[in-house]
């Protein structure tokens, strides 16, 4: 039987709030009230991208685990992912001006956060990160790359 990891207190608070935030965001589309980013909605496509993202998330670290040649935290990982998401998330409801256009700058946003996420704690490995021979040579190289 494979050994089963404790979620921390606050990851699951982070990732809670995080679904909140995207399931409010689904229920103003749902009846009508897009939210507005800028003078544009927040468009189904958009929504999509998040959702998407947020699913990813959650899987992210778990692959990483699975792929990585050295053994890592993958819970400090998710952690990081997930405060950043929040992040995110919460200046998509503040600040919704900086992601217009509506697709685009949404778009960007989730796949820089998602990527850069996950490339700031990833071991060494064939998947994620800067993968030339010289950060292959040293543990500590790879860390300050990637």
């Amino acid at each position: 039987m494979a050994k089963r990891t404790a979620i921390p207190v606050r990851l699951q608070i982070v990732g809670t709030m995080s679904a909140l935030i995207i399931m409010y965001a689904w229920g103003r589309s749902l009846i009508g009230q897009p939210l507005q980013l800028g003078n544009q909605q927040f468009t189904w496509l958009g929504l999509v991208y998040l959702t998407g993202a947020f699913l990813f998330l959650l899987v992210a670290p778990w692959l990483t685990n699975r792929l990585a040649l050295t053994p890592f935290d993958f819970i400090a990982m998710t952690d990081h992912l997930a405060m950043g998401w929040l992040g995110y998330l919460i200046l998509i409801l503040v600040v919704p001006i900086w992601f217009q256009p509506a697709n685009s700058g949404l778009t960007l946003g989730v796949l820089s956060s998602v990527v850069g996420g996950i490339c700031m704690d990833v071991p060494q490995n064939v998947t994620w990160g800067i993968r030339v021979p010289w950060t292959y040579n040293s543990p500590v190289i790879w860390k300050k790359v990637n």
